[in-house]
Protein backbone atom coordinates (compact mmCIF):
# COMPACT_ATOMS: atom_id res chain seq x y z
CA UNK A 1 0.00 0.00 0.00
CA UNK A 2 1.26 3.35 -0.95
CA UNK A 3 1.92 6.19 1.85
CA UNK A 4 -1.08 8.10 0.13
CA UNK A 5 -3.58 5.17 1.10
CA UNK A 6 -1.99 4.56 3.97
CA UNK A 7 -2.82 8.06 4.88
CA UNK A 8 -5.88 7.89 3.74
CA UNK A 9 -6.88 4.89 5.18
CA UNK A 10 -5.05 5.93 9.32
CA UNK A 11 -7.63 9.71 8.40
CA UNK A 12 -10.64 7.97 7.21
CA UNK A 13 -10.49 5.83 10.12
CA UNK A 14 -9.92 8.98 12.64
CA UNK A 15 -13.16 10.93 11.23
CA UNK A 16 -14.94 7.31 11.97
CA UNK A 17 -13.71 7.75 15.79
CA UNK A 18 -14.71 11.52 16.03
CA UNK A 19 -17.99 10.39 14.45
CA UNK A 20 -18.27 7.70 16.61
CA UNK A 21 -17.62 10.01 20.03
CA UNK A 22 -19.75 13.11 18.59
CA UNK A 23 -22.72 10.49 18.22
CA UNK A 24 -22.14 9.18 21.50
CA UNK A 25 -21.93 12.44 23.24
CA UNK A 26 -25.11 13.74 21.77
CA UNK A 27 -27.15 10.78 22.79
CA UNK A 28 -26.18 11.69 25.90
CA UNK A 29 -26.49 15.29 25.77
CA UNK A 30 -30.03 15.51 24.79
CA UNK A 31 -31.16 14.38 28.24
CA UNK A 32 -32.26 17.40 29.99
CA UNK A 33 -31.15 17.78 33.31
CA UNK A 34 -33.78 17.12 36.19
CA UNK A 35 -35.80 19.98 36.95
CA UNK A 36 -34.59 22.12 40.18
CA UNK A 37 -31.00 20.43 39.77
CA UNK A 38 -28.01 20.79 37.82
CA UNK A 39 -25.14 18.74 36.90
CA UNK A 40 -21.54 18.29 39.27
CA UNK A 41 -19.81 15.82 37.63
CA UNK A 42 -20.39 13.53 34.21
CA UNK A 43 -18.40 11.10 33.09
CA UNK A 44 -18.21 7.44 31.52
CA UNK A 45 -17.96 3.84 33.49
CA UNK A 46 -16.00 1.87 31.22
CA UNK A 47 -16.46 -2.06 31.18
CA UNK A 48 -20.31 -1.33 31.74
CA UNK A 49 -20.98 1.38 28.76
CA UNK A 50 -22.69 3.87 30.74
CA UNK A 51 -22.54 7.82 31.04
CA UNK A 52 -22.69 8.35 34.42
CA UNK A 53 -23.88 11.61 35.35
CA UNK A 54 -24.46 13.21 38.98
CA UNK A 55 -26.80 16.20 39.63
CA UNK A 56 -27.37 17.93 42.90
CA UNK A 57 -29.70 20.77 44.03
CA UNK A 58 -26.81 23.39 44.84
CA UNK A 59 -23.12 23.52 44.36
CA UNK A 60 -21.28 20.67 46.76
CA UNK A 61 -20.42 22.45 50.11
CA UNK A 62 -18.69 21.51 53.60
CA UNK A 63 -21.33 19.33 54.82
CA UNK A 64 -24.53 16.76 53.96
CA UNK A 65 -25.42 16.96 49.70
CA UNK A 66 -27.65 14.81 48.43
CA UNK A 67 -26.54 13.84 45.21
CA UNK A 68 -28.62 12.58 42.54
CA UNK A 69 -27.29 10.06 39.89
CA UNK A 70 -28.26 9.19 36.43
CA UNK A 71 -27.52 6.28 34.32
CA UNK A 72 -27.57 6.78 30.23
CA UNK A 73 -26.57 4.11 27.53
CA UNK A 74 -23.35 5.25 26.31
CA UNK A 75 -24.24 4.02 22.74
CA UNK A 76 -28.10 5.11 22.82
CA UNK A 77 -28.63 7.67 25.15
CA UNK A 78 -31.21 5.39 26.83
CA UNK A 79 -31.94 6.02 30.91
CA UNK A 80 -30.67 2.63 32.94
CA UNK A 81 -33.07 2.18 35.69
CA UNK A 82 -32.31 -1.39 36.14
CA UNK A 83 -28.41 -1.01 38.33
CA UNK A 84 -26.55 -1.03 41.03
CA UNK A 85 -24.91 1.74 42.09
CA UNK A 86 -22.17 2.58 44.63
CA UNK A 87 -20.16 5.96 45.98
CA UNK A 88 -17.09 6.52 47.36
CA UNK A 89 -15.06 10.18 47.49
CA UNK A 90 -11.70 10.85 48.90
CA UNK A 91 -9.16 14.17 49.01
CA UNK A 92 -5.86 13.05 50.17
CA UNK A 93 -6.05 10.82 53.01
CA UNK A 94 -9.72 11.92 53.86
CA UNK A 95 -12.49 10.44 53.28
CA UNK A 96 -16.22 11.29 52.83
CA UNK A 97 -19.44 9.48 54.36
CA UNK A 98 -21.66 8.29 51.82
CA UNK A 99 -25.46 7.08 51.50
CA UNK A 100 -25.89 4.72 48.45
CA UNK A 101 -28.07 4.50 46.66
CA UNK A 102 -30.86 1.16 46.77
CA UNK A 103 -32.93 1.37 43.41
CA UNK A 104 -33.90 4.10 40.93
CA UNK A 105 -36.84 6.18 41.97
CA UNK A 106 -39.97 5.14 39.82
CA UNK A 107 -41.10 8.46 39.15
CA UNK A 108 -37.63 10.71 37.84
CA UNK A 109 -35.43 7.43 37.19
CA UNK A 110 -33.01 8.83 39.17
CA UNK A 111 -30.73 7.30 41.75
CA UNK A 112 -30.95 9.37 44.91
CA UNK A 113 -27.87 9.31 47.10
CA UNK A 114 -25.78 11.38 50.01
CA UNK A 115 -21.77 12.56 50.84
CA UNK A 116 -21.29 14.30 53.69
CA UNK A 117 -17.61 16.11 52.45
CA UNK A 118 -16.06 17.34 55.58
CA UNK A 119 -13.99 19.89 54.23
CA UNK A 120 -13.63 22.48 51.46
CA UNK A 121 -11.65 21.24 48.34
CA UNK A 122 -11.06 19.45 45.36
CA UNK A 123 -13.15 15.93 45.84
CA UNK A 124 -12.65 13.05 43.70
CA UNK A 125 -16.52 11.25 43.69
CA UNK A 126 -15.57 6.96 41.91
CA UNK A 127 -19.26 5.77 41.40
CA UNK A 128 -19.40 2.05 40.66
CA UNK A 129 -22.10 0.52 38.53
CA UNK A 130 -23.15 -2.91 37.36
CA UNK A 131 -25.97 -2.78 34.74
CA UNK A 132 -28.41 -5.74 36.33
CA UNK A 133 -29.66 -5.97 32.85
CA UNK A 134 -26.51 -7.31 31.30
CA UNK A 135 -24.66 -7.79 34.26
CA UNK A 136 -21.63 -5.36 32.99
CA UNK A 137 -19.50 -3.64 35.66
CA UNK A 138 -17.90 -0.65 35.20
CA UNK A 139 -16.43 2.54 37.47
CA UNK A 140 -15.33 6.11 36.86
CA UNK A 141 -14.52 9.09 38.74
CA UNK A 142 -15.24 12.86 38.28
CA UNK A 143 -13.64 16.01 40.61
CA UNK A 144 -16.11 17.73 42.40
CA UNK A 145 -15.66 21.11 43.72
CA UNK A 146 -16.48 21.74 47.35
CA UNK A 147 -16.82 25.07 48.98
CA UNK A 148 -17.76 26.21 52.88
CA UNK A 149 -20.66 28.16 52.32
CA UNK A 150 -21.97 30.98 54.61
CA UNK A 151 -23.99 29.89 57.12
CA UNK A 152 -22.69 27.16 57.74
CA UNK A 153 -24.23 23.78 57.07
CA UNK A 154 -21.71 21.82 59.60
CA UNK A 155 -19.37 22.29 62.21
CA UNK A 156 -16.69 19.80 63.71
CA UNK A 157 -15.57 19.37 67.12
CA UNK A 158 -13.47 17.93 69.68
CA UNK A 159 -15.11 16.23 72.95
CA UNK A 160 -13.48 15.86 75.93
CA UNK A 161 -12.95 12.16 75.44
CA UNK A 162 -10.77 13.32 72.65
CA UNK A 163 -13.35 12.25 69.96
CA UNK A 164 -13.32 14.24 66.62
CA UNK A 165 -17.29 15.07 65.73
CA UNK A 166 -18.95 16.41 62.60
CA UNK A 167 -22.60 17.20 62.44
CA UNK A 168 -24.44 18.54 59.30
CA UNK A 169 -27.87 19.81 59.20
CA UNK A 170 -29.99 18.04 56.66
CA UNK A 171 -33.44 19.69 57.07
CA UNK A 172 -34.89 22.50 56.83
CA UNK A 173 -32.96 23.38 53.50
CA UNK A 174 -36.03 26.09 52.90
CA UNK A 175 -36.82 26.80 56.57
CA UNK A 176 -40.40 28.09 56.40
CA UNK A 177 -43.12 29.67 58.98
CA UNK A 178 -44.29 27.22 61.44
CA UNK A 179 -43.09 24.18 62.61
CA UNK A 180 -40.39 22.43 60.36
CA UNK A 181 -38.69 18.94 60.39
CA UNK A 182 -35.14 19.73 62.09
CA UNK A 183 -32.80 16.55 60.69
CA UNK A 184 -29.06 16.51 61.13
CA UNK A 185 -26.46 13.79 60.35
CA UNK A 186 -23.70 12.80 63.46
CA UNK A 187 -20.02 11.00 62.25
CA UNK A 188 -17.12 10.14 64.61
CA UNK A 189 -13.89 10.52 63.06
CA UNK A 190 -12.27 7.05 63.22
CA UNK A 191 -8.66 6.92 62.27
CA UNK A 192 -6.94 9.43 60.08
CA UNK A 193 -9.77 8.83 56.90
CA UNK A 194 -13.18 7.67 57.76
CA UNK A 195 -15.86 9.01 59.54
CA UNK A 196 -18.47 6.78 61.16
CA UNK A 197 -22.17 7.01 62.06
CA UNK A 198 -22.53 7.67 65.85
CA UNK A 199 -25.59 6.84 67.43
CA UNK A 200 -24.54 7.26 70.72
CA UNK A 201 -25.05 11.06 71.63
CA UNK A 202 -28.85 12.71 73.00
CA UNK A 203 -29.56 15.87 71.27
CA UNK A 204 -30.77 19.14 72.48
CA UNK A 205 -31.97 21.88 70.45
CA UNK A 206 -32.29 25.41 71.77
CA UNK A 207 -34.23 27.99 69.11
CA UNK A 208 -32.93 31.45 69.46
CA UNK A 209 -33.17 34.68 67.36
CA UNK A 210 -30.17 36.68 67.77
CA UNK A 211 -31.58 40.08 67.44
CA UNK A 212 -34.40 39.83 70.27
CA UNK A 213 -33.15 38.53 73.70
CA UNK A 214 -34.92 35.57 75.04
CA UNK A 215 -37.13 34.97 72.37
CA UNK A 216 -37.85 31.18 71.42
CA UNK A 217 -40.13 29.04 70.19
CA UNK A 218 -43.06 26.43 72.07
CA UNK A 219 -43.53 23.42 69.75
CA UNK A 220 -39.57 22.12 69.08
CA UNK A 221 -39.56 18.26 69.65
CA UNK A 222 -35.68 17.25 69.97
CA UNK A 223 -34.08 15.26 67.30
CA UNK A 224 -34.11 11.43 68.15
CA UNK A 225 -31.78 8.89 66.83
CA UNK A 226 -33.43 6.96 63.34
CA UNK A 227 -30.36 5.14 61.79
CA UNK A 228 -27.13 5.55 59.56
CA UNK A 229 -25.96 8.73 61.12
CA UNK A 230 -29.79 10.56 61.09
CA UNK A 231 -31.25 12.61 64.32
CA UNK A 232 -34.96 14.01 63.71
CA UNK A 233 -37.02 16.35 65.61
CA UNK A 234 -39.10 19.64 64.87
CA UNK A 235 -38.19 23.20 64.61
CA UNK A 236 -40.74 25.84 65.34
CA UNK A 237 -40.26 29.53 63.79
CA UNK A 238 -43.14 31.52 65.22
CA UNK A 239 -41.82 34.76 63.39
CA UNK A 240 -39.57 35.63 60.36
CA UNK A 241 -35.62 36.66 60.94
CA UNK A 242 -32.68 35.31 61.34
CA UNK A 243 -32.78 32.29 64.62
CA UNK A 244 -30.08 30.42 65.87
CA UNK A 245 -30.76 27.03 66.41
CA UNK A 246 -28.26 26.19 69.51
CA UNK A 247 -27.74 22.22 69.45
CA UNK A 248 -27.02 20.77 72.68
CA UNK A 249 -24.58 17.49 72.60
CA UNK A 250 -25.09 15.03 75.42
CA UNK A 251 -23.50 11.46 75.74
CA UNK A 252 -23.36 9.13 78.94
CA UNK A 253 -25.58 11.52 80.52
CA UNK A 254 -22.53 14.44 79.82
CA UNK A 255 -22.99 17.51 78.11
CA UNK A 256 -20.61 16.96 75.56
CA UNK A 257 -21.12 20.94 73.44
CA UNK A 258 -23.44 23.40 74.17
CA UNK A 259 -21.24 25.89 71.59
CA UNK A 260 -22.46 25.51 67.98
CA UNK A 261 -25.54 26.23 66.50
CA UNK A 262 -27.29 26.57 62.68
CA UNK A 263 -28.04 29.64 61.63
CA UNK A 264 -31.54 29.73 59.45
CA UNK A 265 -34.06 32.79 58.61
CA UNK A 266 -37.41 31.26 58.08
CA UNK A 267 -39.55 32.48 55.31
CA UNK A 268 -43.53 33.29 55.06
Amino acid sequence: MSILKKSSAIILILMLLVTSCRKESTKVAQNAVPSGLKMISSSYAQGAAIQVVVYAQADPYVGYNRLYIALYDSITGSPITQASVSLSAGMGSLAAPIENPATASTSTGLYTAAATFVTAGSWVLVTSVQNTANGKTGSCAGTVSVTQVSPAKSYSLTTADSSNIFVSIVQPADPQLGINTFELVVYKQKGSSNYLADSTYMLDINPTMPGMTGMSSPNNVNPGYQGNGHYIGKVDFIMSGEWWIYVDLIHDGSIADTSHYFDLSPKY
